[in-house]
């Protein structure tokens, strides 16, 4: 049985730790990834053909970028129950890496209830992090990776949105390149094999292809969840010091 540890871990030994954590939970959790997965990818899919004109209609002059009530209203969805279900997951991983027997129900009602606060920490961290994107690249890294923990403080330690975001800059700031080294890997592996499911089976198969790539990546994202809690227990660890 998986237990998180008491000592501090080095980034290798996190990695091992968190397939622990992974293994424990994934039977668990995949089903919620690939419900939140295809739903992000669907909406998002739906959103971007909105802005791309019809290639049947190429004699028609039309605007490459234009408002569309369609477009912002899948956005909205994804980001809600995107954030729901991410949020869910998270907790439940969390918890049942001490109680096998916790429920999916008790994990739902809690992120209700503090659905809110969770709503508010994430868009002030993604629209830091955009921002700082769109500035110099690295600005946007930064503050994403100092921001990174801000959702598990509201979720495991009863934070408001803006104590939450100021826990995760404390907790990361001295350790951000271990925790920029610890993340880097599994979540460069989760882009480069969506993008190789998306060059295998061809744009012209789009919904075949947010169908594979959902499957897929609902066995693979729990891990960097998994990564993500090992790597805040550890961070604690390191604060007591």
């Amino acid at each position: 049985m998986f237990e998180f540890s008491t000592r501090k871990l080095n980034v290798p030994e996190i990695w091992k730790s968190s397939f622990g954590l992974y293994k424990q939970t994934l039977s668990k959790v995949w089903y919620l990834a690939f419900i939140m997965i295809l739903i992000l990818l669907g909406c998002f899919n739906i959103a971007i053909k909105t802005y791309i004109p019809n290639q049947a209609l190429e004699h028609v002059q039309k605007p490459t970028f234009h408002f569309s009530p369609i477009a912002a209203l899948c956005y909205v969805i994804a980001m809600i129950v995107g954030l729901f279900l991410i949020s869910v997951i998270l907790h439940r991983m969390y918890n049942l890496a001490t109680d096998p027997n916790y429920s999916l129900q008790r994990s739902i009602r809690f992120v209700l209830s503090k659905y809110l606060i969770i709503f508010s920490c994430v868009l002030v961290v993604y629209i830091a992090t955009v921002t700082g994107l769109f500035l110099f690249i690295i600005p946007g890294i930064f503050i994403g990776i100092l921001f990174i923990f801000s959702l598990l403080f509201v979720l495991f330690e009863d934070s408001g949105w803006l104590s939450a975001i100021k826990r995760s800059c404390k907790l990361v700031w001295g350790n951000w390149w271990r925790t920029f080294a610890v993340i880097i890997a599994p979540a460069l592996l989760l882009v480069v094999i969506q993008n190789v499911i998306s060059l295998i089976i061809g744009i012209h198969y789009i919904w075949i292809n947010i169908l594979v790539i959902s499957l897929v990546m609902s066995a693979l994202k729990p891990y960097f969840d998994a990564v993500l809690l090992v790597q805040f227990n550890d961070l604690k660890l390191r604060e007591k010091e």
